[in-house]
């Protein structure tokens, strides 16, 4: 640990769990302050506990990042108590699988306002903060279903292909500055969300648990299934001084799985 973020405050959504508790505790181990942001209270509060027994600054901040409003007061929150946010990972995403004609419109379109909208208005929020302080790093999680197609998961697809988009047009339009906008696509990954998603999978093709997971674990080069620590140490990584001069990527940590 070279402790690189000391005196720097990293905001993160989808903090609760998974890949987004993984990057909190990553960027705290490299001496961010960390602002855990999600849903769930008693989540974000035990991953700020975790922070803190790292010896660590940590707040946890509860927004439903549908509603702008809360977004907007979850950043101010993070002001308040830690100060500017030099780093930002929008994190927060979510997959309801489903096919076109059979899945409500709302229940699709939500899965777009938490996956790109909701990073917009962060981004929008925080974007001054970092430009008075002549530094600033935005990291997008997609998927490598942002480079692809899946069935059944036409807004996932569509949110996560979105953002990529989304990641490389600001990364143009901050270029002459010193913040940076890259995006990470993490492929099979041992998260709930896979878990989830893995169970609503053995419903729609009819299959058991079993051969759905050896599907995937089939499809991957390196034939592994990956860890929310995988996907942080990349966080880590882009939010470095080492990746100053990485904008507008999106990275794959996928085993393989997308090369492209």
């Amino acid at each position: 640990m070279t402790r690189q973020f000391e005196g720097k405050t990293a905001l993160v959504t989808g903090a609760g769990r998974g890949i987004g508790r993984a990057i909190c505790l990553g960027l705290a181990r490299e001496g961010a302050a960390i602002a855990a942001v999600a849903r769930t209270r008693e989540e974000i509060e035990s991953v700020a506990e975790e922070v803190r027994a790292l010896g660590g600054r940590a707040v946890a901040v509860t927004a439903d990042v549908t509603h702008d409003d809360q977004i907007l007061a979850s950043v101010q929150a993070v002001q308040k108590d830690l100060g500017s946010v030099d780093i930002l990972v929008n994190n927060a995403g979510d997959n309801i699988l489903g096919r076109v004609e059979d899945q409500d419109p709302e229940v699709w379109w939500q899965q777009i306002v938490v996956g790109v909208r909701a990073p917009y208005l962060y981004c929008r929020t925080v974007i001054p903060q970092m430009r008075e302080r002549n530094w600033g790093r935005i990291i997008n999680i997609s998927s490598v279903n942002g480079k692809k197609g899946a069935e059944y998961c036409s807004a996932y697809c569509t949110a996560k292909h979105g953002i990529i988009g989304f990641t490389r047009a600001l990364a143009l339009e901050l270029a002459k500055t010193n913040i940076t906008v890259n995006a990470v696509c993490p492929g099979y990954v041992k998260t709930a969300l896979t878990d989830r998603t893995m169970t609503q999978r053995t419903q729609l093709f009819g299959v058991t648990r079993e051969g759905v997971e050896q599907a995937a674990m089939r499809a991957i080069p390196q034939g592994v299934a990956m860890s929310p620590e995988d996907v942080a140490g990349s966080v880590v990584f882009l939010a470095s001084q080492a990746a100053a001069r990485i904008t507008g990527e999106s990275m794959n940590v996928s085993a393989g799985l997308v090369m492209h």
